[in-house]
């Protein structure tokens, strides 16, 4: 139950299990005849009734260790006072040796028909794929526990344009799909289609999908690809195509990501001499140890990110001045439209009718709570900490928050789900979009925002042509971690070309 992450046994359905053995036959080929094996299934299935969800053919479409079975599960075996469903396992003896034993139980030596070559066979990609694999990742012990979810993991089964099945993790993308047909047809990718749909390229592939890669020779790939593809196959060729371009290449590409990441913040670019890369975490670097820094950028094994807040540190990145710095108490973040009893959620809720109770004149900052009395026909809300609710029936409190700070996030309005709790610090930052005009831009922008939970107090001006639109708002926002997550989810927004952080 702890390995499938589920509550209630009655979720269980091979507590109960039979596993049917068969004849191993075969064709004059010398290719396994699995047809009897679908014969005991029909048989099987018009006795008891099926499970449609619980039925698997691992013998079509073996696991990717090679395991070959057909599994279902019936209702109706089981009888008396206990009625509980029942996996039926159905295999031949040659899977079942192999399931059981592995390969090396039909070892050549031991076969003078020819079936044991065959079955070899029907390993040696696979495992000439892992081998190829391990050579990537030696070493990289995060990449072999990621090879351990791949290998072991829930799988989904996609089809090339000719039929033939490749088996990913669930959550594999198209670029996953496009290294695992082969690692040229990955490197020049430029465009997916599934089921005969132009799709982007980050898209989750679902089971029974039929997959197409389109390429161009002068393609390559892309560092952002890192954080697209879910298999550690995938990962590993990527990185070994940047690894493998000359180092000039790799700084080159290294200092144009730093500086798109430096103007996405407002600091200024590099220089010729890479002077602001001159110390790091306390220690003088170089300037070949500087460039050195850049090359791994270029290579995808650091990120220019995570670099540049070592350089400049949290509230540098967030707010160039302290007195842009905002606390929650700041009466300026809450737009003086809406009165504080408006922002009370009682129980989660809100348009209850409250009142803000005199003795201890909660404000936006505190944790509250709420006290109904039985003379009222509203709730008064006090402060948890005030010494008047120590005298109050402690049966008639209910539970209150603020919609954009307090206790919790959620509500309409001001600086809704700000995602900041009490107390802590708001940083106030301006950013620019620059994306193509169209209906919808802004308010697809917005609710984006919105749901990384930023507040936008403020709208500085929108311009927009035939050509470009351009928009400067302000937000408030309470890590860089937070400020950095909108950045990337706001260039996602479709027409977007970038957004910047304005000085």
């Amino acid at each position: 139950m702890g390995r499938k992450n589920i509550d209630s046994v009655d979720d269980i359905y091979d507590i109960f299990a039979v596993r049917v053995i068969l004849p191993t036959r075969c064709n004059s080929d010398n290719e396994e005849d699995v047809s009897h094996l679908y014969e005991a299934l029909g048989l099987l299935h018009g006795m008891w009734k099926p499970i449609p969800s619980r039925f698997k053919d691992y013998v079509a479409v073996p696991k990717p260790n090679g395991y070959k079975s057909l599994h279902s599960t019936v209702i109706g075996l089981t009888n008396g006072e206990m009625i509980h469903p029942v996996e039926v396992q159905i295999r031949s003896s040659t899977m079942h040796d192999e399931a059981e034993y592995g390969i090396a139980s039909h070892w050549l030596y031991k076969d003078s028909s020819g079936r044991a070559l065959n079955l070899l066979k029907s390993h040696v990609e696979w495992l000439s794929n892992l081998a190829a694999l391990h050579a990537d990742i030696k070493g990289d012990e995060k990449a072999l526990d990621s090879l351990k979810l791949d290998l072991f993991g829930d799988r989904i089964y996609v089809l090339t344009p000719k039929g033939e099945v490749k088996d990913l993790p669930k959550g594999a993308t198209p670029l996953d799909f496009a290294y695992a047909v082969h690692t040229e047809i990955g490197n020049r990718c430029i465009l997916a289609k599934v089921n005969a749909k132009p799709v982007s390229l980050d898209m989750e592939l679902g089971n029974g999908d039929t997959v197409e890669i389109v390429t161009r020779k002068d393609s390559y790939p892309k560092l952002e690809w890192l954080s697209i593809v879910k298999t550690s196959q995938a990962k590993a060729k990527i990185k070994s195509w940047f690894a493998s371009q000359d180092s000039d290449k790799n700084v080159k590409r290294g200092r144009d990501q730093f500086n798109i990441q430096l103007a996405r913040f407002g600091k200024p670019l590099l220089t010729p001499a890479l002077s602001i890369l001159k110390t790091i975490a306390g220690e003088n670097l170089s300037f070949q140890e500087r460039e050195g820094l850049l090359e791994e950028i270029g290579k995808g094994t650091q990120s220019a990110s995570t670099m540049i807040r070592k350089i400049y540190g949290h509230e540098d990145l967030l707010s160039k001045e302290r007195e842009k710095l905002l606390d929650k108490r700041d009466k300026k973040i809450v737009p003086s439209s809406i009165s504080i009893e408006r922002r009370v959620l009682l129980g989660g809720l809100a348009g209850l009718k409250v009142k803000i109770a005199k003795c201890c004149n909660p404000t936006l900052t505190d944790e509250i709570v709420g006290y109904i009395s039985a003379l009222k026909d509203y709730a008064t809300v006090h402060k948890k900490s005030c010494a008047l609710i120590a005298r109050f029936n402690p049966k008639r409190f209910v539970e209150a928050s603020f919609d954009g700070g307090g206790n919790r996030g959620g509500g309409g309005g001001g600086n809704v789900g700000s995602g900041v709790g009490a107390g802590e610090v708001l940083y106030r930052v301006k950013v620019r979009i620059d994306a193509e005009p169209r209906v919808g831009l802004l308010g697809d922008i917005g609710s984006t925002i919105a749901a990384n939970g930023v507040n936008i107090s403020n709208y500085q001006s929108f311009k927009s042509d035939n050509e470009k639109a351009s928009v400067e708002m302000t937000l408030d926002v309470g890590t860089f971690e937070q400020f950095e997550k909108v950045l990337d989810s706001v260039e996602k927004v479709r027409g977007v070309m970038k957004i910047t952080r304005v000085n």
